[in-house]
């Protein structure tokens, strides 16, 4: 019993050496715990800012969006001014990575009303555009002073013609796609640019109708009421909701696709 004790006890050490020894960590990781080690030994506030911009780079590669933001946000030491709209920028980021637009536009709006005298970098500007856009505000952009925010690298006369095809886009009504699934079974998956699942949509349906019909012919009410119904429902409703959110993706797709025609926009 002893010798199976001292096994355990000397595997369970084997483990937690393996485990967090340094040969398991990725190069990432290594490189991050050095940046915070230097952090701390860092006494020069604007090299702290410097160090802490790099941390947050490393935890943007590993998709750590949460976690940067916290350390940004837990940053309160006194740095020069073109660090502090690095950090205000890496923040709308983040923000942005992490699916919450609206705090992404009001650290926008905070570096926008506290360094006004900055040269704003190209990263920053189509960050702007796109979060604006994703807001619904894009017309800001418009009755803003464009020559200050984008000196040195804003096309005006492209962007213009962007809003405008913006505004002008052909998106899907995702009501609408519902209310043609509720006629016509699979007709609001077509109508969202989904063919192909229209038409299994529909085949669907009308299986599970037939298999109701069937069931009645011969007699068998109860099999039709419980399974046909089920199944039935199943698809019929199944399909209306399938083609809300179907539109909404074409919708999505659309934009995306648009959004990302700003890197022509911005010299």
């Amino acid at each position: 019993m002893r010798f199976y004790l001292i096994f355990i006890f000397l595997l369970s050490l084997f483990i937690t050496n393996k485990t967090f020894s340094q040969d398991s960590l990725s190069e990432l990781d290594l490189q991050y715990f050095q940046l915070v080690e230097d952090f701390y030994l860092e006494s020069d506030p604007n090299k702290k800012g410097e160090l802490l911009l790099a941390q947050v780079s490393v935890l943007k590669e590993q998709k750590k969006f949460h976690k940067g933001l916290e350390l940004l946000n837990e940053f309160r030491i006194p740095v020069n001014d073109s660090l502090k709209f690095c950090i205000g920028t890496q923040k709308a980021l983040l923000n942005f990575a992490e699916g919450n637009d609206k705090l992404a536009l009001l650290e926008i709006q905070k570096l926008e009303y506290g360094s006004s005298n900055l040269k704003f970098t190209k990263d920053y500007q189509i960050l702007k555009v796109i979060v604006f856009t994703k807001n619904g505000i894009i017309e800001e952009l418009q009755t803003k002073d464009s020559d200050k925010v984008f000196t040195g690298h804003f096309d005006s006369l492209k962007f213009s013609a962007w809003i405008e095809e913006y505004k002008n886009l052909k998106l899907k009504k995702p009501s609408r796609a519902e209310w043609l699934s509720t006629f016509v079974p699979g007709l609001g998956q077509t109508y969202s640019g989904y063919v192909g699942e229209g038409i299994a949509g529909f085949g669907l349906n009308a299986i599970a109708l037939g298999f109701i019909g069937y069931n009645f012919f011969l007699t068998n009410y109860l099999t039709a009421f419980t399974v046909g119904s089920g199944i039935m429902q199943k698809f019929y409703f199944g399909g209306r909701r399938r083609a809300y959110y179907l539109a909404e993706k074409r919708n999505e797709i659309i934009l995306n696709s648009h959004l990302k025609r700003l890197e022509n926009c911005i010299k």
